[in-house]
């Protein structure tokens, strides 16, 4: 073997860059790793899940079989435009589209209140 052509490393020993060398001169400087982000608390998506958790959420029916009735098809219905919405925020790139189906879900069950049956009486109540 021939050591006379060997290359030699320009980091030292006593470099704060050399392995192995802790505490020897400098460390070197720690990157910190990039901050979590966070979408902000009213972003287009956020917003359109409290309005399919509203457009979901019904008050039980009264026990008598019309009310009940009125309740499954309303629910239906608005479990219907639900999946509507969820498939336009889908086909759509960015932000954009869960805006417009927030917006397009908002109206569509504002026209199907939940006031077309009589309403469960809360426990303890009478």
């Amino acid at each position: 073997m021939d050591h006379a052509n060997r290359t030699t490393s320009p980091i030292t020993p006593a470099s704060p860059a050399a392995p192995g060398t802790a505490g020897a001169g400098h460390a070197p400087a720690l990157l910190e790793p990039p901050a979590a982000t966070s979408p902000p608390p009213s972003s287009p998506g956020r917003h359109l899940l409290i309005l399919i958790v509203d457009a979901l959420d019904l008050p039980q029916p009264a026990a008598t079989p019309e009310d009940e009735a009125v309740h499954l098809a309303l629910s239906s219905r608005r479990s219907a435009l639900v999946l509507q919405a969820c498939r336009q925020a889908l086909a759509s790139q960015g932000d954009g589209g869960a805006l417009y189906a927030a917006r397009d879900l908002y109206g569509a069950v504002s026209s199907q209140p939940a006031t077309t049956y009589q309403h469960a009486r809360p426990n303890g109540q009478s």
